[in-house]
C-alpha cells in the first residue's frame, strides 16, 4: 500500500479551509485519517508537545490504517459524488473489516 496518508491529511485540512462547512464529514475526515500516515515502523505522530515537537506512539496497526483509508475512499465519493475513482479498493472494505473482526479504534458506518 502506498504511504498517501501525509498528502492526505493535507488534502484533507485545504478542504475544511474552503468556503463550506463540511459539519460531520470534516469531523469524519479527521478521525479516519488521524495527525498523519502510519509510519513504516508501525508509529504514528498523535499529537505536539508545547515546544512544537511532534510526539509519536504506537499506531493501530497496518490493518486498522487500510480500513481507514478504505472508509476516507467511500466518504469522499458519498460526500463529494467523486467520479475519478483510480485504483478503487472499496470491494476490499468488508473483507478487510471481517479479517480485522470487531474494533473499537475503526469507525463503522
Amino acid at each position: 500500500m502506498q504511504n498517501i496518508g501525509g498528502e492526505l491529511k493535507g488534502f484533507a485540512m485545504s478542504l475544511q479551509t474552503g468556503k463550506y462547512n463540511l459539519g460531520e464529514t470534516g469531523t469524519k475526515l479527521n478521525r479516519l485519517i488521524g495527525m498523519g500516515p502510519l509510519l513504516m515502523n508501525a508509529s504514528q505522530v498523535t499529537g505536539m508537545n508545547s515546544s512544537g515537537e511532534f510526539l509519536k506512539d504506537e499506531g493501530s496497526g497496518w490493518g486498522e490504517y487500510k480500513l481507514h483509508m478504505l472508509k476516507v475512499q467511500k466518504l469522499m465519493i458519498d460526500a463529494f459524488q467523486v467520479k475519478a475513482r483510480n485504483k478503487d479498493k472499496l470491494s476490499d472494505m468488508s473483507n478487510l473489516a471481517e479479517k480485522l473482526g470487531g474494533s473499537n479504534s475503526s469507525e463503522n458506518d
